[in-house]
């Protein structure tokens, strides 16, 4: 006994020892562990905070760029000048209402405001900002920041000029001309960027949350007795580099003799850092907390162990009344284990009856729901006329299973065999189609019948469906089907065959129609010619008419086509004013018969309703197979002839030949020439002089476009860039040159006006206006030296917003000419009130009227332009006679051949030439 207390009195020692080693070494750990968890919890917090901050500055920031793209603030900084000038205007009100709103969305917003450089001003909606003279647009913190950048920035804090209060701004430039005109921004209060720092646990553990920049600056005002404690900003400053090449860390300030631990965060839209410091006394007295308890641990253990050898030595004497304490649990689990298997067994036993109640249940719904779908498909049966039938491969014979109604109602026998049972319903073609579609499924060809066939004798029709199928536990093959009645369905899809066929309008086949019948005839090898008709200046109908009165002309035109001569020829509706016709010939001349047969008949007037109408047509004419052997090509090559018609005068017509490929080609050839030239430079300008026709001085030049490689004359490639839209694209480049040349002429001594043809598709340019007023600012050019010329082909369409778009050019000072006046829409009525200052007489009426020897229509016109105030120019005199006319008449201004061709240079002398 006495060696076995020896033994535990030294295994007692051992064991004190080893629990003084383990404590220690928990202690330590225990240490490592809270501060990790301290650092993990900093580095959580300050995360979240700087998210919270990220957040918002970038919803400010996508506000700040979303304004940056809307055009009407765009406008009052290339158009604004004053404050009181955006707010006066009218047109504005709407702008200022819009920076009003974005104000008002939040309550921290401190100003939401448009900068214009130029003027040095800020737009706001807030009628109370005023600027005095000390303030400089390029002075402000935010420009300074932002024009460094070049981009959207945001500003150290700073006091607002207006306000006085802390701030923050983000700003966005705009550009012109790689020069910042003007900046959009929204400014905002910093107390509000400090109550979006949620500082989680630093509120009762420790000290402060703060936004930093390398010089310190501060957000949270709780932290300014901090930040000005000159040991702390020192040590921030000399971590700044750490903190600002990482995105998120928890620094020990430890070494730096701060008994702290420092967190910080960047944010994800600026170069910010949220700065977060945590004191090191909670950890110390949770670690105080920590040995107390483990020392309390090893004195209870130790306890516990003079407890244990206190049990051994009246171990022994218990060991018997254990064994029995054994014996008795051992029974009691045998026990229990039994009455959980037999309340297992109860449980199973009880499960598998309600199983077999759920499943009874199931086919009970599902009985139900059997009679109920039979019940519904005898019904649709009977309602569709369906007959459903089945066929035994091996006997032949035809089992009708339901309906059949269509053979009950024949008062027949009805025969057992399919063929005699499909020869009694259906025709002849329809019976051979069946027998060869069973014959193919009996021999395993083919699985399935899918058959339309008509009844005998009557408009009706059935369609027949059929699939082989096992026959249920006998593993033979029947074929098993319907035949359902598709009547109506046929009815429905010959109207529907009929309207893709037709016209809406005027009951003309269509241009699907017109596809299908030439295209068979293509197909057959046959002969003729498609004709297309383009009714003449239809849209001056549907102009001054209107558009009903114009479909009652169509309408018209389509019945003559339909019930006159033409009744038996095919004729098309292709769409808008075109028609078309497919003609059989043998010879040219057939076709120039009836085309000629169509034209004169159509030189009389028609009725419209109780009116009629005069309408001509232009008709192009290609043959097939020579033209073309497809419907594409053939419609092409008959669209080229038509408009060469239209181009020679209309009410015409002219067979396709292969010239009129060359000039598409050409025309081609001619809008590449183009493009190439805006690219690279490769248009001149050349400067004709108008000469006053007394003294015989030069008081200005047309400026007229050529190509420098001189490959077309300007009469060709201006028509394709009228027709292509390239027109204003040239345009402007003319505007462009123009100008420069000016301001070039200005800096010699020279202020000459020169005119600049405009043509009627340039007014399509919206912003040709602002284009032309910027170009006069930078190169400094008065609009008097700009002379626009114009044709009267403007007012053709838009009168009312051609006439706003000239008025607003001479608003700025720009002259107007009308010109070729007398060739084209002249009317006195335009005079009246067109914003001219010069009339233009065009070369072509100069010379018709003075070789009809009507030289006093000429003069009247000269009279009439001077009452109307007008100058007179006369364009394209080329010989003394008609100057001297010209001058008599009392014209005002002479330009043409008979003084000078255009000149590359104006000279800087002045001109003056001998009379």
């Amino acid at each position: 006994m006495k060696n076995n207390f020896r033994k535990v009195s030294f295994i007692f020692v051992v064991v004190f020892f080893a629990l003084i080693v383990v404590a220690v070494f928990f202690n330590l750990e225990m240490k490592r562990s809270l501060e990790d968890n301290i650092v993990y919890r900093l580095e959580n917090e300050i995360h979240n905070a700087a998210n919270e901050v990220s957040e918002y500055l970038f919803s400010m920031t996508e506000l700040t760029r979303q304004m940056s793209f809307e055009e009407d603030f765009i406008n009052i900084i290339k158009s604004a000048e004053t404050v009181e000038d955006v707010q006066s205007f009218y047109k504005y009100k709407h702008v200022l209402q819009r920076l009003d709103d974005i104000n008002a969305s939040a309550s921290h917003l401190n100003l939401v405001w448009i900068g214009i450089k130029d003027a040095n001003l800020l737009v706001t909606s807030n009628h109370d900002i005023r600027i005095t003279s000390d303030y400089v647009f390029e002075e402000r913190p935010w420009y300074i920041d932002m024009e460094a950048k070049g981009d959207l920035t945001y500003t150290r804090p700073y006091f607002d000029y207006f306000t006085e209060d802390k701030i923050i701004t983000i700003a966005i430039p705009l550009y012109e001309e790689n020069e910042v005109i003007g900046a959009f921004g929204i400014d905002i209060e910093v107390w509000y960027l400090e109550s979006l720092l949620n500082l989680g646990d630093f509120e009762n553990t420790s000290n402060l949350g703060l936004i930093l920049d390398k010089d310190i600056t501060y957000y949270n005002e709780v932290a300014q007795d901090r930040i000005e404690n000159e040991n702390f900003s020192e040590e921030v400053r000399f971590l700044w580099n750490e903190i600002i090449t990482k995105e998120l860390g928890v620094i020990d300030l430890a070494e730096y003799g701060i008994d702290e631990f420092l967190a910080f965060s960047s944010l994800s839209v600026s170069d910010y850092r949220v700065v977060g410091v945590r004191e090191k006394k909670a950890t110390e007295n949770q670690l105080t907390l920590l040995n107390n308890m483990t020392i309390a641990v090893v004195v209870a253990v130790l306890i516990g162990f003079a407890f244990l050898i206190y049990t051994i030595r009246v171990k022994k004497s218990n060991v018997s009344l254990a064994a029995v304490n054994k014996r008795l649990e051992e029974n009691e689990r045998e026990l229990y284990r039994t009455n959980l298997e037999m309340e297992a067994a109860h449980q199973q036993l009880a499960a598998s009856e309600a199983q077999l109640q759920a499943q009874y249940d199931d086919i009970k719904v599902y009985t139900n729901q059997l009679e109920t779908i039979k019940a519904q498909f005898e019904m649709a049966v009977e309602f569709t006329s369906t007959t459903v039938w089945e066929l035994n491969y091996d006997t032949s014979e035809v089992n009708l299973l339901l309906g059949a109604y269509t053979l009950r109602n024949m008062d027949v026998e009805i025969p057992k065999d399919p063929i005699g049972i499909i020869s009694l319903m259906f025709d002849k073609e329809s019976v051979d189609n069946l027998v060869e579609a069973l014959e193919a499924c009996k021999q395993g060809l083919t699985d399935t019948i899918f058959s339309q066939a008509k009844y005998k004798d009557q408009e009706k029709w059935a369609l027949v469906r059929g699939k082989t199928v096992d026959q249920e536990g006998t593993g033979k093959k029947i074929l098993r089907g319907v035949i359902l009645d598709i009547t109506e369905i046929k009815k429905h899809q010959a109207q529907i065959e009929t309207q893709a066929n037709t016209d809406f309008l005027t009951g003309l086949p269509n241009r699907r129609m017109f596809d299908k019948v030439l295209n068979e005839r293509l197909f057959m090898g046959k002969s003729g010619a498609v004709l297309l008709m383009d009714l003449d200046n239809f849209k001056e109908i549907n102009d001054t008419l209107g558009h009903a009165y114009g479909d009652e002309v169509l309408k018209a035109i389509s019945k003559q086509l339909k019930y006159t001569d033409f009744r038996d020829q095919e004729v098309f509706r292709f769409g808008g004013d075109e028609f078309l016709f497919i003609i059989d010939y043998e010879t040219n001349e057939e076709i120039d018969h009836f085309t000629n047969k169509v034209l004169d008949f159509f030189r009389k007037p028609i009725k419209v309703g109780r009116e009629e109408v005069q309408v001509k047509f232009s008709i192009g004419v290609s043959k097939f197979p020579q033209d073309g052997s497809s419907v594409n090509i053939l419609l092409r090559n008959t669209d080229l002839a038509m408009y060469a018609v239209k181009e020679e005068g209309k009410d015409n017509y002219k067979m396709f030949d292969k010239s009129l490929l060359d000039r598409i080609q050409i025309r081609s050839d001619i809008e590449k020439t183009i493009r190439q030239a805006l690219d690279n430079n490769g248009f001149k300008l050349v400067y004709q002089p108008q000469v006053e026709s007394i003294s015989g001085e030069v008081k200005g030049y047309e400026a007229l476009i050529r190509l420098k490689n001189n490959k077309y004359y300007p009469d060709q490639f201006i028509e394709v860039a009228e027709t292509t839209g390239l027109i204003i694209d040239i345009g402007r480049y003319v505007i462009k040159d123009v100008i420069k040349y000016l301001s070039k002429l200005k800096v010699m001594g020279i202020e000459m006006p020169i005119a600049v043809n405009i043509s009627p598709k340039q007014l399509g340019d919206k912003s040709l206006g602002d284009y032309l007023k910027r170009l006069l600012k930078e190169y400094e050019v008065d609009p008097k030296y700009i002379d626009f010329e114009i044709t009267e082909s403007l007012l053709v369409e838009n009168v009312d917003e051609v006439l706003n778009f000239l008025k607003y050019l001479k608003s700025i000072g720009i002259k107007m000419s009308l010109d070729d006046f007398g060739t084209g829409y002249s009317s006195i009525s335009y005079l009246t009130f067109l914003p001219i200052d010069k009339l233009k007489l065009d070369k072509s009426i100069i010379e018709r009227f003075i070789e009809q020897k009507r030289e006093e229509v000429l003069k009247n016109i000269i009279e009439m332009a001077h009452n109307f105030d007008f100058e007179v120019v006369a364009e394209g005199v080329e010989t003394k006679d008609q100057f001297k006319l010209l001058r008599d008449m009392s014209c005002d201004f002479i330009q043409g051949y008979y003084f000078s061709k255009p000149v590359e240079q104006i000279e800087k002398q002045v001109i003056q030439y001998k009379l």
